[in-house]
């Protein structure tokens, strides 16, 4: 079986309880970086990563020189680098943070291509902490098997903006008008937790403090 740290973003309150309990990583102990995105702002960040006390957290993009002081300055258990350029990943081969593969190979925002520049096959040669940044199902789930661990918005949108129910790797289906949004997000974050055990994933009830290592 290969464990995994499993981050889910706009997991709040107690729909956030509730995937906790099934050992996703969400409310405030994942800290997503969006707000930084192509306007960076330090001083909030570390106030915000202070005041939450995250267990994952997400470095500004493109942004390496201020990354590497905010690892100094805050402990937290899990950093996370955006590597969109494999020229940087020269300043972080000593450092002990993961650097995340994002999903999209481009992915242009407000002129900003938050994609990267290299291939899957690169990185899995030359990351050793692993982290697949804002996975979707379309891709192949056999691929997961080389990451420590992954962060996902996919239900958000599947569940709250088209009314489906996530039922295993592509696949969904239309829910009941009568359900809420809170109601699709929970089938739909037990279907995955169930389908990942099925293809040998456990999801890790990541505790605070404990250091998780590549398999």
């Amino acid at each position: 079986m290969k464990e995994m740290v499993v981050a889910v973003g706009y997991a709040k309150g107690r729909l956030g309880e509730f995937a906790e309990n099934l050992g996703f990583v969400c409310n405030d102990k994942f800290q997503d970086n969006g707000f930084v995105q192509g306007k960076l702002d330090i001083t909030r960040f570390k106030e915000l990563i202070l005041k939450k006390n995250p267990i994952v957290a997400m470095l500004p993009d493109y942004h390496v020189e201020e990354s590497l002081k905010l690892m100094k300055d805050i402990t937290v258990s899990i950093w996370i680098y955006p590597l969109h350029r494999k020229e940087e990943l020269q300043f972080f081969r000593e450092e002990n943070v993961w650097l995340g593969f994002p999903h999209k190979r481009h992915d242009v925002r407000d002129g900003i291509d938050l994609g990267r520049n290299y291939s899957l096959k690169w990185y899995l040669e030359n990351v050793s902490k692993k982290w697949w940044m804002g996975l979707w199902d379309d891709t192949k789930i056999n691929y997961l098997k080389y990451f420590g661990g992954f962060d996902t918005t996919m239900f958000y949108y599947l569940c709250t903006k088209q009314g489906s129910i996530w039922t295993g790797w592509g696949k969904r289906k239309k829910s009941k008008k009568w359900r809420n949004g809170t109601q699709i997000l929970q089938e739909s974050f037990l279907n995955f937790k169930n389908y990942l055990l099925k293809k040998g994933i456990i999801i890790r009830n990541f505790q605070e403090g404990v250091e998780i290592h590549e398999n």
